[in-house]
């Protein structure tokens, strides 16, 4: 039976997380050997349950050791934990647990694929990105979301990595109301460095002059929650600018919401998009980097796609979803057919089979 370790930042119920879980949980059901190291990064308040990784191995390091040698201490613990288990493989998600990967893989030689879940050309910028670069292109491999994420690595890598969207996970067959309430929803974590609230704040001030009836819900936990609800306070938009917190099943909420909004910079393949076009729901999205929601959307055909960080057409694209009920059902029934593109047995199959050949 092959061990394989995984490695996370934390447990959450942000995307990188969710799928982590998802995967490692897949692994265990298939004569795998499971175990998850939590990296204990953040104290983030929006906890994922581990109740369900009922067949795999939980680790969690401290959350810090000694200050300057946090980084040290943390390759050695995981190069200590892989030839503990005997770990035929280290597979980590996100950018940081996936250069500690990359290093205690070499040190307990153990092979190491990462999976890159947001965007590689930010590593252009800054020596401590091109350092971090450089220990990823030694990875045994990569999984990618977009093939333009990939041809930001070095070819040695990319020949060596795979493209393997996110799946959508369905409950029930739940589907969008089209005479649903005239509500904006956007679901993710408050970050605002990467998914732009305060983007997304101007641009539904703008559009609610137009549309004065539209409220905009705001689901989810994360660090810069009070800089968010403090940014809505001082344009003194709470009455129609609402936080309602963290939302384990967002489903039944999508399906009562009008449009779906997503205002990133830069993001893998958003897992809050796909699901909200797995309801059959008008979707508004940035086009961020590396391509993930333009992987997703056809623009006017499933959805909206507006250029990242413009206020003005962020707004344009509300108004034209909230005055044209004929186009959001259009786009909404469209954009259902992702779940067939990325139901989640196929993408598991993708996963199996790409690790087979890491561990040949």
């Amino acid at each position: 039976m092959k061990t394989l370790l995984f490695v996370t930042p934390c447990l959450s119920f942000a995307g990188a997380e969710k799928i982590l879980c998802w995967v490692a949980e897949e692994f265990s059901k298939c004569d795998y050997n499971v175990h998850i190291l939590n990296l204990n990064l953040l104290d983030n308040n929006s906890k994922y349950s581990v109740d369900g990784l009922t067949n795999i191995t939980l680790h969690t390091l401290k959350k810090k050791y000694i200050k300057g040698l946090n980084n040290f201490f943390r390759v050695l613990e995981l190069a200590k934990l892989a030839k503990a288990i005997n770990a035929d493989c280290i597979i980590s998600f996100t950018r940081y647990p996936c250069v500690l990967s990359v290093l205690a893989g070499k040190i307990a030689c153990v092979p190491t694929i990462i999976s890159e879940r947001g965007d590689p050309y930010q590593y252009e910028y800054g020596l401590k990105n091109k350092i971090d670069f450089m220990i990823l292109n030694a990875a045994a491999g990569c999984v990618f979301q977009t093939e333009y994420a990939k041809k930001a690595y070095l070819k040695k890598l990319a020949t060596k990595s795979m493209v393997i969207p996110n799946p959508v996970f369905k409950k029930d067959e739940s589907r969008w109301d089209k005479d649903s309430d005239e509500i904006v929803i956007s679901v993710g974590r408050l970050d605002n460095q990467q998914k732009r609230y305060d983007v997304m704040v101007n641009a539904f001030e703008r559009f609610h002059a137009d549309y004065p009836n539209y409220k905009l819900h705001i689901y989810g936990r994360g660090l810069d929650e009070n800089k968010i609800i403090k940014m809505v306070e001082e344009k003194k938009l709470t009455d129609c600018i609402r936080f309602k917190g963290l939302s384990e099943n967002p489903t039944p909420l999508l399906c009562q919401a009008q449009i779906f909004l997503i205002t990133s910079d830069f993001e893998g393949v958003p897992n809050a998009l796909l699901e909200a076009m797995a309801v059959g729901m008008p979707v508004v999205s940035t086009d961020c980097s590396p391509g993930g929601a333009k992987f997703l959307i056809n623009d006017h055909c499933n959805g909206l796609i507006v250029p990242a960080g413009d206020v003005s057409a962020i707004s344009k694209a509300l108004s034209e979803f909230a005055g044209n009920k004929d186009l959001r059902i259009k786009c909404g029934e469209a954009a259902h057919d992702v779940c067939k593109r990325f139901e989640p047995k196929a993408v598991f199959s993708l996963w199996k089979g790409y690790l087979e050949t890491i561990l040949q």
